[in-house]
């Protein structure tokens, strides 16, 4: 009569089941560290996209002449969304916080939705602004935006 030993073979099997779930955690992470990425490469690109936005929302206000600013101002930027990619929105906002006759102080901020997750990047300068009369311009002067 053949002896047989169930220690060996349970052994074996029990060996075998941790390899499994160390190997599928190995593959759970592998997959997060691989999703992190792709958020990151989103936010790094919508970074650049909302810096895009502030800069041209910068050129707009230099040659803005109506002589009443409105309270808060918008545009959608879709050319430049349209050439970064699909999935993509950028715009510009222009908030006043302080108005007077002459002189205005708000915030110019750029804004960039990245990929099928919406990451979402903003960029945001403070600034004052004074009518010129004699060129029939406003003069803004920005500065960097304190939280």
């Amino acid at each position: 009569m053949k002896r047989r030993n169930g220690f060996i073979m349970l052994f074996t099997l029990w060996t075998g089941m941790i390899i499994f779930g160390f190997s599928m955690a190995a593959a759970a992470l592998a997959h997060q560290y691989e999703k992190q990425i792709e958020m990151y490469s989103y936010a790094v690109e919508a970074s650049y996209l909302a810096e895009s936005a502030l800069i041209m929302g910068q050129r707009q206000c230099g040659i803005e002449k109506d002589p009443e600013l409105p309270e808060k101002w918008e545009q959608n930027l879709s050319k430049l969304a349209e050439t970064s990619g699909p999935d993509r929105n950028v715009k510009v906002v222009r908030v006043l916080y302080q108005t007077g006759p002459e002189c205005v102080s708000g915030t110019l901020r750029g804004i960039a939705r990245v990929g099928p997750d919406a990451v979402q990047q903003t960029r945001a300068l403070s600034f004052d602004a004074v009518y010129d009369h004699p060129g029939q311009k406003w003069v803004f002067t920005f500065h960097d935006y304190k939280i």
